[in-house]
């Protein structure tokens, strides 16, 4: 009870903040994207989304965060362009409870109107998971493809579910779980790796960008490569970074 109080006044409280996770080409490591991951800075601590995002969802509180983090991600998103010549877009999560709200299109592109953001700006990330879990959300994403926002399907390669949601959705980059990166390094020819290989295959097929995520090593970035992979976000890069450190970053050539 005291933390759902705390949360619902931090908005107002100016507690929320952005961390972003650089997603970069497979070639040459130089920075394409980021990802947006929310921080609650609470009591002089840093919580991190998974100790409080379920709590946001079961009372609702993740509608008004979701709708401060794309006003937040698309004013970031102008900095960084300024800063990074180049510099791609910017990804957002959405839950299932954003992605069943009848108002999500609306509030998308207005935001996306009020800080001038064109397509190729702003995507959003949804996983598999919600997909199966909500066959309703596939009407709402078909909204949001008339306010020029990128999709990304996210968490694919448990089964062969996301094969099938690429081929029915218009997305414009496919997420590989870190799962997938674990089975190609420890154990090569596992039954996950056959179902990532047919969705990378397909992802090819469509011209849809593979981004591999928890890449950790130099090793399993050179196995990613080869599969087709063709950008990669992971600790192996960087951790997520607020957005001065993220300049800094991309700046340095790391």
């Amino acid at each position: 009870v005291e933390l759902e109080s705390a949360l619902r006044k931090a908005i107002s409280n100016n507690e929320l903040e952005l961390h972003y996770q650089p997603q970069v080409d497979t070639g040459d490591g130089s920075i394409i994207c980021a990802e947006a991951l929310l921080r609650w800075e609470h009591d002089g601590e840093l919580i991190g989304p998974a100790d409080f995002l379920t709590l946001a969802e079961d009372t609702g509180l993740i509608l008004p965060m979701g709708t401060w983090v794309l006003d937040q991600a698309c004013q970031d998103l102008r900095e960084l362009r300024s800063a990074l010549p180049g510099f791609g877009w910017v990804s957002v999560n959405l839950s299932s409870r954003q992605i069943l709200d009848e108002r999500l299109p609306l509030v998308i592109g207005s935001t996306l109107r009020n800080h001038g953001i064109e397509r190729g700006g702003l995507a959003v990330e949804i996983t598999d998971k919600t997909l199966r879990d909500h066959p309703d959300a596939e009407a709402v994403l078909g909204q949001l493809a008339g306010v020029k926002v990128m999709l990304s399907l996210t968490d694919v390669a448990h089964d062969q579910s996301g094969l099938h949601g690429l081929d029915r959705l218009d997305v414009d980059t496919v997420k590989l779980d870190q799962a997938f990166t674990q089975a190609l390094d420890l154990d090569p020819g596992a039954e996950l790796e056959s179902l990532a290989l047919g969705i990378i295959h397909l992802a090819q097929e469509l011209d849809v960008g593979v981004i591999a995520e928890g890449v950790e090593t130099a090793v399993e970035a050179e196995l990613l490569e080869g599969v087709g992979c063709t950008m990669f976000q992971g600790f192996h890069y960087s951790e997520p970074l607020d957005l001065a450190s993220l300049i800094l970053w991309a700046r340095s050539g790391a």
